[in-house]
């Protein structure tokens, strides 16, 4: 390790980020699982041991290209771009 690393700080950052891919993936998960979005489209898991058995669809669903649903989805681009551009690309 370099001299002058501060070893609470690169702790932090490790916890950080893998609380980061954590994070993502138990909300996107609830998402599903409550039926949100697409959730209620693709199924989910209700239980990994006993319960009800529902359907999980092995391949995703796309919404249908409406005049509305083609409206938020360039929102959501925007969104998306304005994210990726700003936050990781420049630092902000």
């Amino acid at each position: 390790m370099p001299q002058g690393v501060d070893v609470l700080l690169l702790g932090a950052l490790v916890g950080y980020s893998a609380y980061g891919g954590f994070g993502n993936t138990a909300l996107t998960n609830w998402y599903r699982d409550k039926g949100y979005c697409m959730g209620q489209k693709v199924g989910y898991i209700p239980a990994m041991i006993g319960g009800k058995v529902i359907h999980v669809s092995p391949v995703g669903k796309v919404a249908m290209p409406t005049e509305l649903n083609i409206s938020r989805w360039k929102g959501w681009w925007k969104l998306l771009n304005i994210d990726q551009w700003g936050v990781f690309i420049s630092g902000l």
